[in-house]
C-alpha cells in the first residue's frame, strides 16, 4: 500500500516537474524569440540539403514507381534482380526529371523573359493603339468625334491613360510568375546544396522502403500497437491526398498550359509562351487560378489587339469549363475530400500567410488537418456511443435554427 501510494506520489512529481521545466523553457522562448528564430534559420540552411532531398524524393516516388512497375519490371523481371531494377527505374526517372529542368532553363524561360523585354519595350506603341481602337470604337457607336474624344480623355484621367494600364497589367503578369524568376535565383543561388539534395535525393529513392521500415520499428518500440497502427492509417491517407493532389494539379495545370499554347500559337496571337505560362502556373491554384489567370492575359491581348482578346476570352472560357468539368475530376477525382468552403477557406489563409506557394499547398496540407480532426472527433463519439455521421445531427428532433 505505501510502495502504491509512493509511486503515485512519484507520478505527481514528474508531472509537475515536467510542467516546470516546459514553462522555463516558454519564457525562455518567448523572451529569446529572435536567438530562436536565428538558431531554427540556422538549423534549416545546415539541413537544407535533406529537405531537398526528401522532397526530390517524394516528387519523383510516383513516377519511379510507375517506370519500375510499367517499364522495368515486365522486362528485366527475369534477368536481373530487384535492386538492379530499382536502380534502373532511379535512372530513367532522372533522366525525364532532368530533360524536363532542361526545356524549362533552355527553351521556357527564356522565351518568356524575352516576351517580357519585348512588352516593356512596346508599352507605348500599345498604349497608342488602345487609345486609337477605343476612340474609333466610340466614334462608331456615338457618331461624334469630339465627344468620344472627349470620352476617351476622360477615362485616360481615370485610369491614368493607357500607357499606365498596360504597365499595371505588365505587372501583374510579371508578379504571377514569382516561382520563374524567384525560385530560378534561389535554385542558382544554392546550387551546391541542390546538387548534394539530388545526391542524396537518390539513396533516399533507392532505400525507402528500409528507412520506412525503421521508421515503424521505432514507432512500435515507443507506443502502443494500437496507436501506431492509427498513425500508420494516417500516414497513407496523408500521403494520398497530399500526393494525389499536388501531382495531378501540376499534371492538370500542364495540360491546360500546353493546350493554350498551341491554340495561341495555330491562331497567331500574341506572347503564346508568356500567357500560356501565366495561365498554366495559376492553374495550379483552385477556384481563384483560372481567374488570376485569364483576367491579365485577356487584357494583355486587349491591348495589342482587341478583336482577338474577345476570341481568346471565349477560349480561355471553354479551356477553363473543359478543366473543371472534364480534365481535373479525371485527374484529380476525389483526392481532397474536404468541401468547395474548406477549399476556397483554406487558400485565403494559406495564401495570405506564404503567397503564392500557400495557395497551392494550402489546400492538401488542411485537408490532412481537417482528415485529423475528423478522426479525433468520430472517436470520441464512438467512445460515447453516438453516431459519427454529420446527417444524424441535422435531425426534426433536435434542430439548430439560425
Amino acid at each position: 500500500m505505501k510502495l502504491e501510494q509512493n509511486k503515485k506520489y512519484l507520478t505527481v512529481s514528474l508531472y509537475a516537474f515536467l510542467v516546470i521545466v516546459a514553462s522555463i523553457l516558454f519564457f525562455l522562448f518567448l523572451f529569446n524569440i529572435s536567438y530562436f528564430t536565428s538558431l531554427l534559420s540556422k538549423i534549416v540552411g545546415i539541413l537544407s540539403p535533406f529537405i531537398y532531398a526528401f522532397s526530390i524524393a517524394y516528387l519523383l516516388n510516383p513516377l519511379m514507381k510507375w517506370l519500375e512497375r510499367r517499364v522495368v519490371h515486365p522486362i528485366c523481371k527475369e534477368k536481373l534482380k530487384p535492386k538492379f531494377q530499382r536502380m534502373i527505374s532511379i535512372l530513367l526517372t532522372f533522366a525525364v526529371f532532368l530533360a524536363v529542368l532542361a526545356i524549362l532553363f533552355f527553351t521556357i524561360i527564356p522565351e518568356v523573359a524575352n516576351s517580357i523585354s519585348n512588352l516593356t519595350h512596346n508599352i507605348s506603341s500599345y498604349a497608342t493603339k488602345l487609345e486609337d481602337f477605343a476612340k474609333s470604337t466610340l466614334v462608331y457607336f456615338l457618331g461624334d468625334e469630339q465627344t468620344a474624344a472627349h470620352l476617351v480623355q476622360n477615362i485616360g484621367g481615370m485610369i491614368g491613360s493607357a500607357e499606365e494600364v498596360l504597365y499595371k497589367v505588365y505587372t501583374m503578369v510579371t508578379n504571377a510568375l514569382p516561382h520563374v524568376v524567384g525560385y530560378t535565383i534561389q535554385i542558382t543561388s544554392g546550387i551546391v546544396r541542390v546538387l548534394v539534395g539530388f545526391i542524396i535525393s537518390i539513396y533516399v529513392l533507392y532505400n525507402k522502403e528500409r528507412f520506412l521500415a525503421q521508421s515503424k520499428k521505432v514507432l512500435y518500440a515507443l507506443m502502443k500497437k494500437e496507436r501506431v497502427d492509427s498513425l500508420i492509417r494516417l500516414g497513407h491517407k496523408s500521403n494520398a491526398i497530399f500526393s494525389g493532389f499536388i501531382g495531378g494539379k501540376i499534371l492538370d495545370s500542364l495540360i491546360i498550359g500546353v493546350l493554350c499554347f498551341i491554340f495561341m500559337s495555330i491562331f497567331s496571337f500574341p506572347y503564346p509562351m508568356l500567357i500560356s505560362v501565366l495561365v498554366g502556373v495559376t492553374n495550379v491554384i483552385p477556384y481563384f487560378g483560372p481567374f488570376i489567370g485569364a483576367i491579365p492575359s485577356i487584357l494583355l491581348v486587349l491591348m495589342i489587339n482587341p478583336v482577338q482578346a474577345l476570341w481568346f476570352a471565349l477560349f480561355i472560357l471553354a479551356l477553363q469549363q473543359f478543366d473543371g468539368n472534364i480534365l481535373g475530376p479525371k485527374i484529380l477525382g476525389q483526392s481532397i475530400g474536404i468541401s468547395a468552403f474548406w477549399v476556397i477557406f483554406s487558400i485565403i489563409l494559406a495564401g495570405g500567410l506564404f503567397g503564392f506557394l500557400g495557395m497551392f499547398i494550402g489546400v492538401p496540407v488542411f485537408a490532412i488537418i481537417y482528415t485529423l480532426i475528423r478522426g479525433f472527433i468520430e472517436e470520441r463519439l464512438a467512445k460515447k456511443n453516438m453516431p459519427t455521421d454529420t446527417h444524424d445531427y441535422t435531425s426534426d428532433d433536435n434542430p439548430i435554427r439560425f
